[in-house]
C-alpha cells in the first residue's frame, strides 16, 4: 500500500466515513497488476488507486458496495479473459483473487500508526482474518514475533497473499517503506532524474559538494531535509549525513561532475549494501574509474555490481530521456530481485 492511499484512508476515517480496501492477494497467469496492488472504494462509489482497470475493476467496485453495506469480508475471483464475469472484456487471460475489507473509523489509530511507520521507513504488514470479523493484526518485523502465527506471517512479508495459520485464513497486506534513490551529484541529468523518480513514487535524496546544485530552490518538490551539501563528496552514504542506513532496497546513482569525484563516490557506494548502483558516463570514462576501483582493492564481483553506462539502452540523448532510462533500469532491477526472492 502506498503512502497516498494511507492519506486517503485517514482523511475519510477522520470524517467518520467507512470505506473498502480491495487488495489483489493472488495472481495466476497474465494480469495488469501483481499481488499487493490496492484500490480504495468510498461510499459515493468513487475510488482511489487501481487493481488493473477495465471490467475487473468495475466488478470489484460493485462488490465493494455490498461489503460497505454488510461489513462482510470477501475474497472475489476475477477472470482476466473474454469470458469474465458480467461479460466484461478482460483479455489478459489470467485470474486474480481480490480481498475486500471494510475499514471503519474504529481503525483510525491503526492506520495512523501504519502511516507513522511508513514515514519512519519501517516495514510492516496487516494480517486480516478472511472469514468472520476477527481482529486485524499489525505485524512489526523488527519486534519479537511472540507466537507461531506471527512468526509465520513474518516469513512472508514480500507480497500480499492468503495464509492458513492454525486453521484460520489471513489476508496479508505488506506496507513497504517508500524506496529510496540517492543521487550523488545535482547537475542537469540528476535534476530531471529526481523529478521522474519522485513521480514514480521513490523517496529521492540529492547530494552535491556545491550549494548552488544542492538546495531546496533547485529541487522544490523534495523535502529540504533530503538535499545535502557534502564537501568534497566525503562520507556520502553515512547515516549521519543521510538520516537513514543504506540497505539492499536503496538505489544509488553516481552523477558527479568529473572522473575523480565519480571514483570517490563509487568507492563509497561499493562499501554499502545498496541494491542498485549506477554510474553515468561513457564506456571510456567507466573503464578509467574501474581501473581506480581495482587500485583500491575492489574485486571483479564488486565492480560487477555497477551499472555503467547507467540506464537501459534505449538510445537516450537528452537529460529527460536519460532520466527515463535510468529509472526504467532501477525499477527493472528491483522487480527482478523480487522475482528471485
Amino acid at each position: 500500500m502506498v503512502h497516498e492511499l494511507h492519506d486517503d484512508i485517514i482523511a475519510h476515517l477522520e470524517k467518520g466515513e467507512s470505506l473498502v480496501v480491495a487488495t489483489i492477494v493472488t495472481r495466476d497467469g497474465s494480469a495488469p497488476r501483481s499481488a499487493g496492488a490496492e484500490m480504495l472504494v468510498f461510499p459515493d462509489g468513487s475510488s482511489a488507486g487501481t487493481i488493473g482497470g477495465g471490467g475487473g475493476e468495475a466488478v470489484i467496485i460493485a462488490t465493494a458496495k455490498d461489503t460497505l453495506a454488510d461489513g462482510r469480508r470477501r475474497l472475489v475471483d476475477i477472470g482476466m479473459s473474454g469470458q469474465a464475469a458480467s461479460g466484461a472484456d478482460l483479455i489478459c487471460g489470467g485470474r486474480v483473487q481480490v480481498f475486500l475489507d471494510r475499514v471503519t473509523p474504529l481503525s483510525l489509530p491503526l492506520y495512523r500508526e501504519l502511516s507513522a511507520r511508513y514515514r519512519d521507513g519501517l516495514p510492516s504488514f496487516l494480517a486480516t482474518p478472511v472469514d468472520g470479523d476477527g481482529m486485524v493484526i499489525l505485524v512489526q518485523p523488527e519486534l519479537p514475533a511472540g507466537d507461531v502465527a506471527l512468526e509465520t506471517l513474518r516469513e512472508n512479508p514480500d507480497a500480499a497473499t492468503v495464509l492458513d495459520i492454525a486453521g484460520t485464513r489471513y489476508a496479508v497486506r505488506p506496507v513497504r517503506p517508500r524506496p529510496k534513490l540517492i543521487l550523488a551529484g545535482g547537475g542537469h541529468v540528476s535534476h530531471v532524474t529526481a523529478r521522474v523518480a519522485d513521480i514514480a513514487g521513490w523517496e529521492v535524496v540529492v547530494l552535491d559538494d556545491r550549494e548552488e546544485y544542492a538546495n531546496p530552490a533547485r529541487f522544490p518538490w523534495l523535502p529540504a531535509s533530503n538535499i545535502h551539501v557534502v564537501p568534497a563528496f566525503e562520507n556520502c552514504f553515512k547515516a549521519g549525513v543521510l538520516g537513514f542506513d543504506v540497505t539492499d532496497t536503496t538505489a544509488i546513482a553516481v552523477m558527479t561532475r568529473g572522473h575523480q569525484y565519480d571514483a570517490d563516490v563509487l568507492a563509497q557506494a561499493l562499501r554499502t549494501w545498496a541494491g542498485y548502483i549506477g554510474m553515468i558516463g561513457s564506456r571510456r570514462k567507466r573503464e578509467a574509474v574501474y581501473d581506480r576501483m581495482r587500485e583500491l582493492g575492489f574485486e571483479r564481483e564488486d565492480i560487477g555490481r555497477v551499472h555503467s553506462p547507467i540506464g537501459l539502452a534505449i538510445g537516450a540523448e537528452t537529460p529527460e530521456e536519460i532520466a527515463v532510462s535510468v529509472m526504467a533500469e532501477i525499477i527493472s532491477e528491483r522487480a527482478a530481485k523480487r522475482m528471485e526472492a
